[in-house]
């Protein structure tokens, strides 16, 4: 999501309702039965917290990364 939100920027609002519905789909995967079914989807509760742990200063990272690779042409520099 991180990924899409950096590569949707600058957000028009179709954007943000292309973000939003992988948001909302993403999201409706897991209480549809159904759906869980087929994809074999299964939200492992013992792991979640570490996963989340090492997700969060990756995101970090990869916005760090991203805004300090994608400044503006004009933008003043540092001697």
């Amino acid at each position: 999501m991180c990924v899409l939100v950096l590569l949707a920027t600058p957000l028009t609002w179709r954007r943000i309702v292309l973000v939003g519905g992988v948001v909302a789909g993403f999201v409706l995967l897991f209480p549809v039965a159904a759906v869980r079914n087929f994809y074999a989807l299964e939200l492992p509760r013992s792991e979640l917290g570490v996963t989340l742990l090492i997700a969060a200063p990756g995101a970090a990272a990869l916005v760090g990364f991203w805004l300090l690779t994608h400044r503006t042409p004009g933008a003043a520099r540092g001697p």
